[in-house]
C-alpha cells in the first residue's frame, strides 16, 4: 500500500470514528491552549478522547495542565501557554518524561525545559532519533537539580516502578514537586482500586507474567507499551515512604466513559 492511499485511509478512519461518537463531543476552554474550543471524542474511553481541535490536547492532559496552574501560577494564567511566560515558572527547571503531545510543545518555550522518551540499548542522557533518552530508573541528572518532574500514563510502564520512585526524588531539588497522572480504574467499572496490582514478576533477571499481558497505544512501539503494574490507592503509602510530602486528586467522569476517573498525584520533596 502506498503512503498517500494509507494517509488517506487513517484520516477516514478518524472522521468515522468522530462521527461515530458524535453525540459525545464537547466545547469549552482548553486550560493547555488557551482558548475556546471544541473537543472531539472518538472512543469510549474519554480520558484518553475529547481531543482539542486546536492543540490536540486530550482530557487527562488537560486536567494536568489545570493542576500544574493551580500549583505554580502567581499571575492568574488560566492556561499552561499563559503559564510558561510567567517570570517565577519560567525559570523553574523542568523536565517531562515524554517528549511529545500538547504540554510538551508549549513547555519547550520554558529555557530550562528538558523532555525525554525511553529507548533500550541507548544511555541515559544520550540522544536517539532527535530525542534524548532517559530512564527513570537510572537518571542522568545530578542529584537536586530539578523543580519539576511532570508525566502522564508513564508509571503503569516502568519494569521497576519503586526504583524510578526512588530516582525522581533523587534528582528533585528540596520542595520540588512530581505531578503526574496515572490510571488506576479497570474498564467499566467505577471505583477506584484500592490495592496494586503487580502483572509481572520482576525480581528476577527474566520477567514473567502473572497476569496476561496488557499494552498500552505507543507511538514509538508498534506492539505498544507493556503494562507492569495496575497502581490502586495504597500507592500513596508508597510514595510516603520514599519521603515525599503526597496528595492524590481524583476527578470523575461525569458521563459514561470507560476509564471513570482521571487521578493526578502530588509528591512533594
Amino acid at each position: 500500500m502506498n503512503y498517500w492511499l494509507k494517509s488517506k485511509l487513517i484520516i477516514l478512519s478518524k472522521l468515522l470514528r468522530y462521527i461515530k461518537y458524535r453525540k459525545g463531543h464537547q466545547s469549552g476552554f482548553c486550560s493547555v491552549c488557551g482558548k475556546q474550543s471544541f473537543f472531539l471524542l472518538d472512543c469510549d474511553n474519554k480520558k484518553e478522547s475529547l481531543r482539542c481541535i486546536r492543540c490536540n490536547a486530550w482530557m487527562r492532559l488537560r486536567y494536568l495542565s489545570e493542576q500544574i496552574l493551580k500549583e505554580y501560577s502567581t499571575d492568574g494564567s488560566k492556561s499552561l501557554r499563559e503559564l510558561v511566560n510567567e517570570k517565577h515558572f519560567n525559570s523553574l527547571n523542568i523536565y517531562e518524561a515524554q517528549a511529545e503531545g500538547s504540554l510538551n510543545t508549549i513547555l519547550r518555550n520554558c529555557p530550562n525545559y528538558v523532555c525525554s522518551e525511553y529507548f533500550e540499548d541507548v544511555q541515559p542522557g544520550e540522544s536517539y532519533k532527535n530525542k534524548r533518552c532517559e530512564d527513570l530508573q537510572h537518571l542522568s541528572f545530578p542529584d537536586g537539580t530539578i523543580d519539576l518532574i511532570i508525566h502522564t500514563s508513564v508509571m503503569e510502564h516502568v519494569r521497576k516502578p519503586l526504583l524510578a520512585f526512588k530516582e525522581q526524588y533523587r534528582v528533585l531539588k528540596p520542595s520540588g514537586i512530581l505531578l503526574f497522572e496515572i490510571p488506576m480504574t479497570d474498564l467499566n467499572k467505577k471505583e477506584l482500586r484500592e490495592k496494586s496490582i503487580m502483572r509481572l514478576d520482576t525480581s528476577t533477571g527474566e520477567d514473567k507474567f502473572v497476569l496476561e499481558p496488557v499494552y498500552h497505544g505507543d507511538p514509538l512501539r508498534k506492539k505498544g507499551a507493556l503494562v507492569y503494574t495496575d497502581w490502586g490507592l495504597d500507592i500513596v503509602g508508597i510514595l510516603e515512604k520514599i519521603g515525599f510530602n503526597v496528595s492524590l486528586e481524583s476527578h470523575p467522569i461525569k458521563s459514561s466513559s470507560s476509564m471513570s476517573h482521571i487521578v493526578i498525584i502530588k509528591c512533594v520533596k
